[in-house]
Formats: C-alpha cells, structure tokens, sequence
C-alpha cells in the first residue's frame, strides 16, 4: 500500500507565538498534504523520536491524554485507509478525496444524499 499517514511537527509554519502546529501527514502516490490537529506546541517540547509531545509540556493538564488523543486519531484516520484498501477504492481515489474522508468534510447537495453517504459507508 502506497499510502500512509504520519503524525509530525510541522516546523515550516511558525505561529506569532513561536509554535509550530502538530498534523497528520497524508502521503499518497508520491503525493502529500497536511491534516490538521488543531494543536500546537513549541520545538522544545516534541519528541522527534517518538513522535509525540514531551512530558515537561506544563500548558496541559495530563500529557498523556493528549498523546492518547492524537494517537486515537492517528488509528482512525488509518482505519479509513485501511477500509477504502480492502474495498479496493485506495488506488482510484485523489489524495483531495482521502483527506476529505478522513475529515469528514464533504459537500452534499440535499440531506438524502447524505444519507445515502453514510449508509455506502
């Protein structure tokens, strides 16, 4: 399977208060995007080993919750790739179209094909 997900520090984008935003990593035929997880922490405290965020992080209550979290994520997202490889869709699919159904985001004209959506689902 040519497809994989990754969680990382994305130290390319700098927020104003010096952090860098954590993601997902969706390669796919040779191409990439980024999935966001809505966190961010500063260089510091991500261990690039492990790939989570170290324990000296002080801005949370439990940093083990939010490594669990993060990797509750990472699985589901996985389990998607994993559902749309044994259906056989993985290979006809665009990367747009993976992360859309990792995200849950997409674009239904009336409710009933929405329905329809989570019932082929």
């Amino acid at each position: 399977m040519r497809t994989y997900l990754t969680l990382l520090l994305d130290t390319r984008r700098a927020k104003k208060d010096g952090s860098f935003p954590i993601i997902f990593r969706l390669t796919h035929l040779r191409k990439t995007t980024s999935i966001s997880t809505g966190y961010s922490i500063l260089e510091k405290y991500w261990d690039y080993r492990k790939c989570s965020i170290r324990k000296t992080y002080s801005k949370v209550a439990s940093i083990a919750t939010l490594n669990t979290l993060l990797l509750k994520e990472e699985a589901k997202a996985n389990d998607i790739i994993n559902k749309l490889h044994d259906k056989g869709q993985l290979n006809f699919m665009s990367i747009t179209q993976i992360k859309n159904r990792i995200t849950r985001k997409s674009n239904y004209d009336s409710f009933y094909k929405y329905g329809e959506s989570l019932a082929e689902d």
